[in-house]
């Protein structure tokens, strides 16, 4: 290289190290981090990314950190690859699009990353962004799963059990779900605890799923920690004991889990574990409801119908009690049909109250069993006829079949009115 080249290019490089210099004295370390990743750093672009990510440093922007692991992963950042595909996968900081993701997902598969296999094989299995494929969907996740990652491990778990693409085998999912919960992945335990609890794939053991439900609980996981708390309610390889029993689903609930905030509540109902308080079992029941949580909201309504915890208010009974109803509550069906009988918070009718006994009957409501056949004596053939013909129509638009009927409707299973 000629001498005034080399000269030159020298003093240009000490230029370059001069303004870092000054930078890592004047700035802040963002700053410093910033100006590398301008200068091209893939390191120094996915440490921004994780920055505005989480806000640590800088005030969080989900724009301005897809914006960097962009930048990151289009310079060949494998990590940051996974972390795009994420983003566009659950809509952070860019529209959600599962095209893009996969595609961000092939690309660090390609170099080898564990995450996109385990990632790209996921969405193969589903058929989400990319042609479902089960044949390559299973050699990405066995390669992911041969470098440790859980979350394929537990993917291949489902796989067996629901025979996607192989044939169904419960043990060998058993023993995938068992290598991802041994990695320590709470999400795993917990569907590992299932297998024990009811005898999938293993032999049924209530003691083993405790544990395993207690090791994901110790790790704040809230639906574990549910579980723990009912088997400490019931006595289920444990002492029982309801005080213990309150502080797990206490834990769980603050989380937000529905099923422990509707355990919770009816402990603040019954005063188990707990000093009786009616208001905060309310209050729980319907943090529940407003989750979804069928069993919650026929409390809810049970609640305003009998004044407990809440102004009692009939109007509101009724509202949460059709809520549990659709979701198929057979006690709310059941409470339905006697406002429907007696007029209470509604106005009087014999069709509807006959429709959700008849329901609430199929359901295995004895008491609406034993009313429906005296009330179908009582209306006539007509208005008979007429409910069973709702009751049908809400069982075909929510898929409802007659437990114990050899697959029969419940219209099917009734007996004829006479």
């Amino acid at each position: 290289m000629p001498a005034g080249k080399e000269s030159g290019l020298r003093r240009s490089i000490a230029g370059l190290l001069g303004i870092v210099s000054l930078a890592s004295v004047g700035c802040n370390q963002v700053d410093f981090v910033k100006l590398k990743g301008y200068l091209g750093s893939t390191d120094a672009q996915a440490r921004l990314g994780t920055g505005y990510a989480t806000g640590v440093g800088v005030e969080r922007d989900d724009a301005e950190a897809t914006r960097w692991y962009r930048r990151a992963a289009e310079g060949g950042h494998v990590d940051s690859q996974v972390v795009l595909g994420n983003r566009y996968l659950g809509g952070l900081g860019v529209e959600p699009d599962p095209v893009a993701a996969a595609g961000w997902f092939q690309r660090a598969a390609d170099e080898g990353s564990p995450g996109g296999q385990a990632q790209l094989g996921l969405l193969l299995t589903e058929g989400r962004g990319v042609e479902r494929n089960d044949a390559e969907a299973l050699r990405y996740l066995n390669l992911a799963a041969e470098q440790g990652r859980p979350d394929a491990m537990l993917t291949l778990g489902f796989i067996y059990s629901g025979g996607r693409g192989v044939e169904p085998d419960e043990k060998v999912s058993f023993e995938w779900v068992r290598k991802a919960a041994d990695t320590g992945m709470p999400g795993a335990q917990v569907v590992l605890a299932r297998h024990y609890a009811i005898g999938r794939g293993v032999e049924k053991d209530a003691a083993e799923s405790l544990r395993w439900y207690r090791k994901a609980a110790d790790q704040g996981f809230p639906a574990a920690q549910n579980q723990v708390g009912l088997a400490y309610l019931e006595g289920v390889s444990v002492e029982k004991n309801a005080a213990t029993a309150f502080e797990w689903f206490n834990k769980a609930a603050g989380k937000g889990d529905a099923l422990a905030q509707q355990n919770l509540g009816r402990l603040y109902a019954e005063g188990e574990g707990v000093a009786q308080d009616l208001k905060l079992a309310a209050e729980w029941y319907r943090r529940a409801a407003d989750q979804g949580i069928a069993s919650a909201q026929f409390n809810v309504g049970f609640g305003y119908a009998h004044g407990l915890g809440v102004e009692k208010n009939a109007t509101e009974a009724i509202a949460w009690f059709e809520r549990a109803a659709d979701a198929g509550h057979s006690m709310a069906q059941e409470s339905l049909a006697l406002a429907y009988l007696l007029g209470q918070g509604v106005e009087k009718d014999e069709v509807r109250a006959l429709m959700w006994f008849e329901l609430a009957a199929a359901s295995g409501e004895q008491d609406a069993a034993g009313l429906l056949a005296d009330l179908y004596k009582e209306v006539g053939q007509v208005k008979a006829d007429e409910a069973r013909k709702l009751a049908q129509a809400w069982r075909e638009a929510h898929a409802v079949r007659v437990p114990g009927a050899g697959g029969a409707t419940a219209e099917e299973a009734a007996p004829a009115p006479k």
